[in-house]
This record gives structure tokens, C-alpha cells and sequence, in this order.
């Protein structure tokens, strides 16, 4: 009987859905680069042996932070804020 159907939970709830985006985020930071990635196979073959980027290597080494922006308003217009 198609009545008999089971339905999975759908999608995680916001706060879930920013705690996985953000350890993923952190994962991706933590995780180095190797030869498998394009842009660091492009730094290597035009000289690149780690350290700081420029003419003195004295440039950034670590990624830049990122922040999470919270979601605009999705209410739409005219619906007063709970």
C-alpha cells in the first residue's frame, strides 16, 4: 500500500546546517595543500617551495580568517519580525 511510505526527516534544522559548514570550513583550513591541487601544482612549477609569497617571500603564509554572514531576511516584505 503506497500509504505505507516512510519520509526521511528532510533537511537539517539551521543550527545543524552552521555547525556542519563550519567544521568543514575549519577542516579545509587545517588540511595543507599538495600536489593534487591545481593553484599549488601552478605555484610549484613557476618556483614556489612554501613560505611567504613575493619578491622576498616575506608575504602571508597563513590563509586569511573567514567569518559567516548571517542569512538576509527571508520573510519578505510587509511581514512583521517574530
Amino acid at each position: 500500500d503506497y500509504m505505507d511510505m516512510e519520509f526521511d526527516a528532510g533537511a537539517p534544522a539551521p543550527a545543524q546546517k552552521a555547525d556542519d559548514e563550519a567544521s568543514r570550513r575549519q577542516r579545509g583550513l587545517e588540511t595543507p595543500l599538495d600536489a593534487s591541487n591545481k593553484g599549488f601544482e601552478m605555484l610549484r612549477k613557476m618556483g614556489y617551495e612554501g613560505g611567504g609569497l613575493g619578491r622576498d617571500g616575506a608575504g602571508i603564509e597563513a590563509p586569511l580568517a573567514t567569518e559567516t554572514r548571517k542569512p538576509r531576511d527571508t520573510q519578505g516584505v510587509g511581514i512583521p519580525q517574530a
